[in-house]
């Protein structure tokens, strides 16, 4: 979808540069989902996103830009195979879980990680599975971490290491934050046409999801 496109494009210029980062197949497999995106996905069950950018910002007011996210709301072939191919490139064997779908990857650059979400059929839950990557070595790719979502249309919360943790949806209206760090990284990605739509305050860290 262009949209997606855009802000895509806007990202990658002003705030972390795939093409200096990920592999071309990773780009490829990016821009491929942003196409793939429709209007469906924008307009049903809001509460749920098809992408996402998501920078995360320490109390130290370091922020990490490479977090990023594109999936599909819905049961899609093209989707799917898409995103096979991306983790046979990177020699990483994954399965669907039962009663869900593949619905979403992620990337944690500066932590090694690649994500990989599936969405349940009444979307009420998220599976995650964490991947460590070894971008020298793909054969000591490996499972880090599992975690799970219990999907809600005002929360979701976030299980993860005994933890629950959450993710505020927003409306319409957008929170002040007590740190100005995070204010201006809100403003900033406002200015480039960026809707904050999420958040979330866990470990003294910040974490923002726009679309």
């Amino acid at each position: 979808m262009k949209q997606v496109l855009n802000k895509l494009s806007n990202y990658n210029f002003h705030f972390f540069q795939l093409n200096k980062h990920l592999f071309p197949e990773e780009i490829s497999f990016i821009e491929l989902a942003a196409k793939n995106i429709t209007l469906k996905d924008f307009y049903s069950r809001q509460h749920i996103s098809a992408y996402t950018f998501c920078p995360q910002i320490l109390d130290s007011g370091q922020v990490n830009y490479g977090r990023f996210a594109f999936g599909k709301k819905t049961e899609d072939k093209n989707y799917k195979n898409i995103t096979l191919e991306l983790f046979d490139f990177l020699k990483i064997k994954i399965t669907t879980a039962k009663n869900f779908f593949i619905y979403g990857v992620g990337w944690d650059y500066e932590n090694n990680l690649i994500k990989l979400y599936q969405l349940s059929h009444d979307y009420k839950k998220i599976d995650c599975k964490e991947y460590k990557i070894c971008r020298s070595d793909f054969d000591k790719n490996k499972l880090f971490k599992s975690k799970s979502y219990n999907v809600g249309e005002k929360v979701t919360t976030m299980n993860k290491d005994g933890n629950e943790v959450e993710q505020i949806n927003l409306d319409a209206s957008s929170p002040a934050f007590e740190d100005e760090t995070v204010n201006a990284l809100w403003r900033e990605m406002d200015t480039f046409d960026f809707r904050l739509d999420t958040y979330s305050i866990y470990n003294n860290k910040t974490t923002l999801y726009f679309d």
